[in-house]
């Protein structure tokens, strides 16, 4: 593709992006949470852009996004900013820099989630990042879940913990399969009893 072309391409994608947003309502004032609207809508609008098959519109939709949720300071953003990294890594032609990135992006959330005090925050990122094969984050989260539920005495999903712990010790004894069948979530809150 010659320089002019790449730079029509791109000023396209651009201008689909912006009128992707402004249809979509983002960044829009009004109703709502400010924080969830942003970075939720742009995640929309980089899903949209990829069902089309528009890689530069959801690109840029995804690194917005995943700018809000990093301003917002909230788990939940940056775990839904991981799961659409995730999602756009399926696509044929992604970059392969996006699972490592969407790593990256599960850890931040997964600190947050701690730090927010957020025992399903830190159960649900650990289950991301153990599909992903990050075993060592996602068994930091299992301590810090049990750590949060000791310190709270808050209900902790015992069989849920449990069942993300088999799935890694499981993996660790078997290192030559693959990592996919680690993620799956369990379910039954009880209380911790550890």
């Amino acid at each position: 593709m010659t320089p002019d072309r790449m730079r029509t391409s791109r000023l396209t994608a651009a201008l689909s992006l912006a009128v992707a947003l402004t249809v979509s309502g983002c960044g829009a004032k009004g109703g709502g949470d400010p924080d969830t609207a942003s970075w939720d809508q742009y995640i929309q609008v980089m899903d949209d852009a990829l069902a089309r098959g528009d890689f530069y519109a959801a690109d840029l939709a995804r690194e917005t996004a995943s700018l809000m949720a990093l301003g917002s300071r909230r788990w939940e953003a940056m775990a839904a900013v991981g799961d659409a990294y995730v999602r756009f890594a399926d696509h044929p032609g992604a970059s392969p820099t996006l699972r490592p990135e969407a790593r990256r992006i599960y850890r931040s959330a997964l600190s947050r989630a701690g730090q927010q005090g957020s025992i399903e925050g830190v159960l649900r990122v650990s289950e991301a990042l153990a599909a992903l094969g990050d075993r060592e984050a996602a068994r930091e989260g299992l301590a810090t879940a049990a750590t949060l539920s000791a310190a709270n005495r808050a209900p902790y999903d015992v069989a849920r913990a449990e069942a993300l712990t088999e799935r890694l010790d499981d993996r660790a004894n078997h290192d030559d399969e693959g990592a996919a069948d680690i993620g799956a979530p369990a379910a039954a809150a009880v209380m911790w009893t550890r």
